[in-house]
């Protein structure tokens, strides 16, 4: 073959091997920087770049008459940029005395490999004026947002508290996160392929952070404060371990106070345990004793079982399944056989177990439900239980018996209060209700909250006899101590012993005390339920212990409100 024609053979070969090989290149090319710009060019700034989220301004939390409870003033948050910090021993022992903290845990941040660092979050407008001050390159200080509470101690189980950054992490707080969170703004610093900052860059905020709404609570804050002066003081006084206080506006279902003691400081919450920032008024459950009674005696009338004036057997102690059921204190032989508005006067629980057992279970059931309980009531705190009420199936014999006075049974202070309530509003349930109002600053969004009925539990005639028979009970009875000059006081006083930690029977000393009751009866505004856990000391009755808290409470909020005196009562 001639050499020439060789020659022209490779050479064309080498020239198809060096096309092939630039279209290869020509369309990898092609596909990284045209058909895959997009995805490369977001990777870049990716890899480049990190976003911090700015807490938005949370909206304020005011009471029912425009008393601040909750918001947000504004802080400085110090943050480094550690490859661009120099000298930074001295730099280190600056920021720790303006700071007040130590030198070693400021050198670790500014050591930090990474691009951008907190030192500290939300430090006082006053120190983080002072880091400005210094002009290092390297550190910096960021306007942030940080939630107070006014009022410290008043009612910081129903508001909860907030977290760093601002986020809702218990009470209404957290239930109301939505709506008082607003929306965050956003921050952009850029580092290297190294994860470190590009020299002369600096944090640039791209999205300015948008204010959240504001809450009016139902919530009276003077009620309140009587209601926690009171609550403590009764705690104090009868040695208790804890205490709860509930104040209803009976017409509207709203809460105008909501009391535990003790309770916590949201400033300064995790100082204290988890017990004391829990809102025991919808979180714990208890088995309610002989208020409970109340319910009993509802259904038995409402039923047409029993009149107010029926006489029922009370003897000393009943036989039941093998359960003895005694009463809580020795009757007089008169009382063996007692009228139904006599047993509640007198708190008798063997005249109860009678009637209840003359209702049945079925019936007992259907109007323990009825009344709420196994039910939250949605009141807009999280964590609220059902409280304790097991199926009708599964009921013991004894079981109806004992129910029927507040044993094998639990619930929440609020659900007792609500069911009282609903006597009061007669017969009428209505829901229980802790926000009046979500509204922006402009006022160009408004959510309002009205009165929302839940349905008639019992009619306008059985709730009338209730009220007579508690008013009887303060008038005559074991609530002697609840009594209101100038008001007609209904209630019912509770003694329930305490129940061992994981069942088991009762603890023998230990009582849960209480009363609930309303007033004015004539016309009922409020209804009030006082607890005192574990009194100790020479009394442990609920009328001796609870029943002159909540007089006081009850009266001093009567006057407040300028509620009318009927002193004729019903």
């Amino acid at each position: 073959m001639p050499l020439m024609q060789t020659s022209n053979k490779r050479l064309l070969f080498l020239m198809f091997v060096f096309t092939m090989a630039f279209s290869v290149v020509a369309g990898r090319l092609f596909y990284l920087q045209v058909v895959k710009h997009d995805f490369y060019r977001t990777k870049s700034v990716d890899q480049r770049t990190r976003l911090i989220l700015l807490a938005a301004d949370r909206g304020d939390i005011f009471d029912r008459e425009g008393s601040l409870l909750a918001t947000s003033i504004d802080t400085y948050s110090i943050y480094a940029i550690p490859r661009n910090v120099k000298n930074k021993e001295a730099v280190a022992a600056k920021l720790a005395k303006i700071l007040g903290t130590s030198k070693y845990y400021v050198l670790n941040k500014v050591y930090s490999e990474k691009s951008f660092v907190w030192i500290m979050r939300k430090v006082s407008k006053f120190a983080g004026e002072k880091v400005k001050e210094l002009n290092v390159d390297g550190i910096g200080a960021l306007v942030e947002k940080k939630r107070i509470y006014p009022k410290g101690h008043i009612a910081s189980q129903i508001l909860g508290f907030v977290g760093v950054d601002n986020q809702g992490l218990a009470g209404i707080e957290l239930g109301y996160e939505d709506f008082l969170k607003g929306v965050e703004g956003k921050l952009i610093t850029e580092s290297d392929p190294s994860g470190h900052e590009l020299v002369g860059a600096k944090p640039r905020q791209i999205q300015s952070p948008t204010d959240g709404l504001n809450l009016v609570l139902s919530l009276d804050e003077v009620i309140q404060h009587v209601a926690e002066r009171e609550l403590l003081a009764a705690v104090k006084e009868h040695g208790a371990k804890s205490g709860t206080i509930i104040v209803m506006d009976v017409p509207s279902g709203d809460i105008l106070a909501m009391a535990s003691k003790p309770d916590f400081d949201p400033n300064n919450y995790s100082k204290y345990s988890t017990k004391l920032r829990q809102n025991r008024a919808v979180l714990d459950v208890y088995e309610p004793g002989s208020t409970f009674k109340l319910i009993t005696v509802a259904a038995a009338l409402e039923e047409g079982v029993f009149d107010e004036n029926d006489v029922v057997d009370c003897p000393e102690y009943i036989k039941i399944g093998g359960k003895v059921i005694r009463n809580a204190h020795r009757l007089k032989k008169e009382e063996k056989r007692a009228t139904v508005s006599h047993i509640i006067t007198e708190s008798i629980n063997t005249g109860t177990s009678n009637i209840a057992m003359e209702l049945g279970e079925e019936t007992l059931y259907r109007y323990i439900r009825a009344f709420g309980f196994g039910d939250k009531t949605g009141i807009g705190i999280p964590g609220e239980t059902r409280g304790i009420v097991r199926d009708v199936k599964t009921w013991s014999k004894p079981d109806i018996a004992v129910i029927s006075f507040g044993q094998g049974i639990a619930v929440t202070p609020l659900q007792l209060l609500s069911a009282v309530a609903t006597i009061a509003n007669d017969g009428v349930r209505v829901k229980p209700n802790l926000v009046k109002r979500i509204e922006s600053v402009d006022g160009s969004y408004v959510k309002i909250f009205h009165r929302e009925e839940l349905g008639k539990v019992i009619s306008e005639r059985t709730a009338a006899k209730l009220k007579k028979m508690m008013i009887n009970v303060v008038k005559e009875g074991t609530g002697r101590r609840a009594a209101i000059s100038g008001f007609s006081v209904g209630g019912k006083t509770g003694t329930a012993q305490k129940i061992k930690s994981g069942g088991g029977g009762y603890w023998y000393g230990h009582y849960v005390s209480s009363f609930v009751g309303i007033a004015p009866v004539s016309n009922p505004k409020l209804a009030i339920l006082v607890i005192v856990d574990d009194p100790t000391g020479d009394s442990h009755w609920g009328g001796t212990v609870a029943g002159p808290a909540f007089a006081r409470v009850a009266e001093d909020s009567l006057r407040y409100l300028n509620i009318a005196p009927d002193d004729a009562g019903l």
